[in-house]
């Protein structure tokens, strides 16, 4: 539907809107020879700030090198910046990333506590999203996170078999090679496969 229709012979035009909603708009420049129209652009008018920021990712719990995908989402938000920070909530400032997507995938080298936030906005104002918290476990079998494989990650996994050694909570999920619930002789085996491989 037409909103508006204006003539002028200077190279801007300057005009607000009463009514929300998605508009697009044109022009047609002419000469004695003849016009040319342009190509249509869109653009929304908003009447208040977006809301129902929101950040998610599939789980909770991630190996270093394995994509995370940050899914974003608002009403009314039409740009995002993700911030990526320490568990602690922003002391620890890791990676800002803007973006017009509705999404954003990086991967991370270092084990450890991360948290997220989006912050979206539009032309009348910007919204903050919850907080949403992840762990970044080392490699499977990098037990001593020291992002390598080596036999000192299968002797610490052997003294715990024997009794010798106790595992942390992240050691232990690091240690379930074969993902089965539980840290027996088969993870050792596959550690050791992984080692010679």
């Amino acid at each position: 539907n037409r909103i508006d229709t204006y003539d002028t012979t200077g190279n801007t035009y300057t005009r607000s809107f009463s009514t929300p909603g998605k508009y697009s708009c044109y022009i047609t420049t002419y000469n004695g020879y003849g016009y040319a129209d342009s190509e249509r652009i869109y653009f929304e008018v908003y009447d208040g700030k977006p809301t129902n920021a929101k950040v998610e990712l599939d789980k909770d719990s991630y190996y270093v090198g394995e994509e995370l995908v940050f899914r974003c989402s608002s009403e009314h938000g039409y740009v995002y910046t993700i911030g990526i920070d320490s568990e602690d909530g922003g002391r620890t400032r890791i990676d800002t990333y803007d973006t017009k997507e509705s999404s954003y995938t990086r991967s991370f080298s270092k084990p450890g506590k991360y948290s997220c936030y989006i912050t979206t906005y539009n032309g009348y104002g910007l919204a903050d999203s919850e907080r949403i918290y992840f762990t970044i476990l080392p490699s499977p079998g990098d037990l001593n996170s020291d992002n390598t494989l080596t036999t000192a990650d299968a002797v610490l996994l052997q003294r715990y078999l024997l009794g010798e050694d106790t595992l942390t909570q992240s050691q232990w999920q690091t240690a379930d090679l074969n993902a089965d619930g539980t840290v027996n002789g088969f993870d050792l085996a596959l550690l050791r496969q992984k080692l010679v491989g």
